[in-house]
């Protein structure tokens, strides 16, 4: 199976690489440094190349609401519609438990994770 891993270099991406990698599957590690940026869509194509599952464990850093819906809003649209075009099989976010829990609201950063998980539940890829 091929597996993009999207935050492929980061602290959690290069434990699930290592897993998939293990596992036998063929596996991309997608980042910014690998010439991917899922902020404006530049080099998901390729990425997405042949792939049968996207795992997003991508990150970005801001306790900002309006800085962290905008950014996961935009990077899931962008993702959504490179797995579309390259007819990936399979999504799967790593997200925060209850973190559109109203209770939470002062934590921009969940707030912007919610956001991000509404994105991929709307999009059509499961």
């Amino acid at each position: 199976m091929r597996i993009v891993v999207l935050g492929g270099t980061g602290q959690m991406g290069k434990l699930v690489v290592e897993q998939a990698k293990a596992g036998g599957h063929d596996v991309v590690a997608a980042a910014r440094s690998t010439g991917v940026d899922i902020s404006t869509g530049a080099g998901l194509d390729e990425a997405f190349s042949g792939a049968d599952v996207v795992v997003d464990v991508s990150d970005h850093v801001t306790n900002g609401a309006r800085k962290a819906i905008e950014f996961f809003e935009t990077a899931a649209k962008n993702i959504a519609a490179a797995e579309a075009r390259a007819g990936v099989k399979h999504h799967v976010l790593l997200s925060i438990v209850n973190c559109d829990d109203p209770r939470l609201k002062s934590f921009g950063y969940y707030q912007g994770k919610a956001a991000q998980e509404r994105a991929v539940e709307a999009s059509s890829i499961p």
